[in-house]
């Protein structure tokens, strides 16, 4: 892969075969100009080169689109890739890394490992979770990317935080509530407010195990509330008898700042909840289907018209981190769902949800964020061109980035 970052008061003019803007939809030798580290313009390529000046790079039989927005993983788990069976189940999976997180110390080796492997499939932005603050890997980061790091609590004591952890490089700090079976109420209200105060984005796990879904309803007589009392850990107001999501919604959390991650155990009620909330959700399917061999139906989230995107959670309970086997991952197991949905979340509701408004998409005044993919081996069809890149082996050939 080639990198080409875009400096201040520098212009280019772009050149690909195919342009995916979304705006625009899906654009053949078409050219983008960028001044600045802005997109300026988008035209058809012969009339752009006639008044453009500047420097011409022609990225050849490529798709152009914008990078990947991996918006769920927990880096500095890397360390425990190929360590966990597949298939424990929740419970147990938790009680593993657990005890892994206890015996093994974090491995830059892993990390510089994983990081390359974001850059390489296409991610240019990440909402990373981590329990460390400030994140111990901020020096492996390369310039091409950018994100959210949540520093995420657990417990049912309140702690106090202060705003000056609201930094902005070279990531975007904000905050994240565990799940609502590890949180109190309290202190995952404090926390959404902190977050909302700093019009930062906010993520916490949502209906990710039955465990979640039966302590809520049961409390300390749950397997989880159980497992809780051995922990040492002290809780008195659970029960709350309802779903996570109608839960987080009585506490004033479902917003459009807010990131569910997984919501793999909802009932027909909490779609309509997320959807009137605003609310964000992010899937991890190939996670899910590591841990408990149940998948997400991004089918539902389509048709009540909430906004999905896309992570690969951690190396505990994946195989890798790139994002385009969840994808084709979804692509296998729902592929009524349209290729353009699938990298749109991806894309375009990821950025989103990270609150990078100006990225995720090619349009005019974004920034120029993209990743050319080589398709040469495709059929050029325009119709099918997506699909088809969705189902087969990429390459990516150029990272585009604004140098910050």
């Amino acid at each position: 892969m080639d990198f080409i970052p875009i400096k201040n008061k520098e212009s280019f003019l772009l050149k690909s075969r195919f342009i995916l803007t979304w705006d625009k939809g899906l654009l053949e030798n078409a050219g983008i100009e960028v001044q600045n580290k802005v997109i300026a313009r988008i035209e058809n390529f012969k009339l752009l080169k006639k008044s453009f000046t500047g420097k011409v790079l022609d990225l050849g039989e490529t798709l152009l689109m914008p990078c990947l927005v991996n918006v769920h993983l927990h880096l500095e788990l890397s360390h425990l890739k190929n360590k966990i069976k597949q298939g424990l189940g929740f419970l147990p999976w938790v009680k593993e890394v657990i005890r892994l997180k206890s015996t093994l110390n974090p491995s830059e080796t892993e990390l510089k490992k994983a990081i390359s492997q974001l850059i390489s499939s296409g991610v240019g932005i990440i909402g990373d979770v981590g329990n460390n603050f400030p994140p111990t890997y901020e020096k492996l980061l390369n310039k091409n990317i950018k994100g959210v790091y949540f520093w995420e609590h657990l417990g049912f004591k309140k702690r106090r935080i202060s705003k000056e952890v609201f930094k902005e490089e070279p990531l975007i700090y904000s905050l994240s509530a565990h799940a609502p079976h590890t949180v109190s109420s309290e202190m995952i209200k404090y926390l959404k407010e902190k977050t909302l105060k700093m019009k930062k984005p906010f993520s916490i796990h949502c209906a990710e195990s039955e465990e979640e879904v039966e302590f809520l309803k049961k409390g300390k007589e749950s397997t989880w509330g159980k497992f809780l009392l051995e922990r040492g850990f002290e809780f008195s107001e659970i029960p709350v008898k309802e779903t996570p999501v109608k839960y987080l919604e009585k506490l004033g959390i479902l917003d459009s700042l807010t990131v569910l991650v997984h919501c793999l155990y909802l009932e027909e009620e909490d779609y309509y909840a997320i959807k009137k909330g605003g609310a964000n959700v992010c899937l991890c399917p190939r996670s899910n289907y590591f841990i408990q061999n149940k998948v997400p139906d991004p089918r539902k989230f389509l048709k009540a018209g909430i906004s999905v995107c896309v992570g690969t959670d951690s190396l505990a309970s994946n195989t890798d981190l790139d994002l385009w086997k969840e994808l084709e991952f979804l692509s296998e197991k729902f592929p009524e769902v349209p290729g353009e949905e699938l990298l749109k979340m991806a894309t375009l509701n990821g950025a989103r949800a990270l609150c990078f408004l100006n990225c995720g998409k090619i349009s005019v005044g974004s920034k120029p964020e993209l990743i050319a993919v080589d398709v040469e081996k495709l059929p050029k069809n325009k119709k099918t061109l997506i699909n088809n890149l969705l189902n087969s082996e990429k390459i990516i050939r150029y990272r585009i980035y604004e140098e910050t």
